[in-house]
């Protein structure tokens, strides 16, 4: 994903697999090619909606899933590896994976367990 401002992004989808020659596609990589699309196009389908619930004011301050911050993690964590001094600014992972106005000495209320009931 590669961002163009602050609502667009740009969705590069690449698939990789083992070179089989110059015969035809192996039916696995057909049939896991398959799939990739389909669940590609769901994940894109959603993209609309999902930047309309983000820029909704009660999503503020937007807090993101765990597998997300494991993805932020692994990308600071090249970050430190390469020298924050050797990577632009733009491209650079910012230093927090949530954005938050809190500050460290905020009390965050607690909210009462609910489950839903039909």
């Amino acid at each position: 994903m590669w961002p163009v401002d602050a609502r667009t992004t740009e969705l590069e989808l690449q698939w990789f697999a083992p070179d089989w020659g110059d015969g035809d596609t192996p039916e696995e990589n057909t049939l896991r090619m398959t799939l990739f699309e389909t669940v590609m196009a769901q994940d894109t389908a959603n993209m609309a909606a999902i930047q309309h619930s983000v820029e909704w004011r009660g999503a503020q301050p937007f807090q993101i899933g765990w597998h997300e911050r494991l993805i932020h993690h692994f990308h600071r964590a090249i970050d430190l590896a390469i020298g924050e001094s050797e990577i632009p600014e733009g491209p650079r992972s910012p230093q927090r994976s949530t954005p938050t106005s809190r500050t460290p000495d905020t009390k965050v209320p607690r909210r009462p367990f609910c489950v839903a009931r039909r």
